[in-house]
């Protein structure tokens, strides 16, 4: 019983703790359809600013909710933090954190929600088997925060599929990222910062400006040769976001006890999206029981045994 049930509970989809998570393509950061001109670009706004993520067309988790178990979840961390890199559990990006050791999940501007284990829904909206997309995606805010919590910097700010793996943990499956500044500004409110999308975020560009050569001639005349360097363009992965920040070998990414298992009380008090999907736990407990059962009825069913008193 336990072979089977453990056969049966394995998605086809789930990938394996040592594969490496896909790249889905860059994000865009849009005006929600709560608010007017909605869909329209947004190049930034205060804390308290509603937007939302718009992922490429036909964004897709490997595997749906219903039979494969994959969740959509977000993600907001500092760019020395890549974010194939990132870790997961059911509250969003770990270790959690604030201030200079921060990482948290986007939250939601009206219910201030953590945008956690949503489930994959297909193009009218619903969670049926299959495609397993990435779409309705919420509006969001940073208006949970408040001044000092997220400081100034870069981030990387996404969405991203997770399935359970081996011993509960969740496993990156694809990630789609976008990156912000975050500016301090003491007349914002509620959080005392302002954001800016950073734009071409996916790329590094170095460029060589163009050096002219200058000969002069013995009769007076001068011939001027332009030197121009070529362009070069690269993806910016890891180390090249790493690069960029200055971060090198010393990643600050320490969490000290004032940060607790989950932040600060503020994140403590902000509630979760309910899990959605099918739990992986519940067969393997129906097959515990089963065993039990089995096994009780098995010593039940023997006849008692009546050893005769030896003379």
């Amino acid at each position: 019983m336990v072979a089977v049930t453990a056969f049966g509970m394995s998605p086809s989809g789930i990938p394996s703790a040592a594969a490496a998570a896909v790249d889905g393509g860059p994000l865009s950061v849009v005006v929600p359809s709560t608010e007017p001109d909605a869909g329209s670009p947004l190049a930034g706004g205060g804390s308290a600013t509603a937007f939302t993520l718009v992922p490429p067309s036909g964004a897709a988790c490997a595997g749906d909710t219903p039979t494969d178990f994959y969740t959509v979840t977000s993600y907001m961390v500092p760019t020395r933090v890549a974010p194939a890199d990132l870790t997961f559990d059911s509250m969003g990006p770990t270790p959690s954190g604030l201030e200079a050791a921060f990482r948290q999940p986007l939250f939601d501007a009206t219910s201030t929600s953590a945008f956690v284990g949503a489930p994959t829904l297909d193009n009218a909206g619903s969670p049926r088997p299959k495609p397993g997309g990435v779409v309705n995606i919420p509006a969001f805010s940073l208006g949970v925060f408040t001044p000092g919590q997220v400081p100034a910097g870069t981030y990387n700010v996404g969405l991203a599929c997770v399935v359970p793996g081996a011993g509960g943990a969740l496993v990156l499956d694809r990630y789609w990222n976008v990156q912000i500044d975050v500016t301090a500004d003491s007349g914002d409110q509620p959080g005392g910062f302002t954001w800016t999308v950073v734009e071409d975020a996916g790329t590094t560009t170095t460029t060589t400006t163009t050096e002219a050569t200058t000969t002069t001639t013995a009769g007076g005349s001068t011939t001027t040769v332009a030197s121009d360097a070529p362009t070069t363009t690269q993806p910016a992965g890891s180390a090249g976001l790493k690069a960029a920040t200055g971060a090198g070998a010393a990643d600050a990414d320490v969490y000290g006890a004032a940060s607790g298992p989950r932040g600060t009380p503020l994140v403590q008090s902000l509630t979760t999206l309910p899990a959605t999907g099918t739990s992986v736990l519940s067969p393997v407990m129906w097959a515990g029981l089963l065993l039990i059962f089995g096994r009780m009825a098995v010593l039940l069913g023997r006849p008692p045994r009546v050893r005769t008193p030896q003379p």
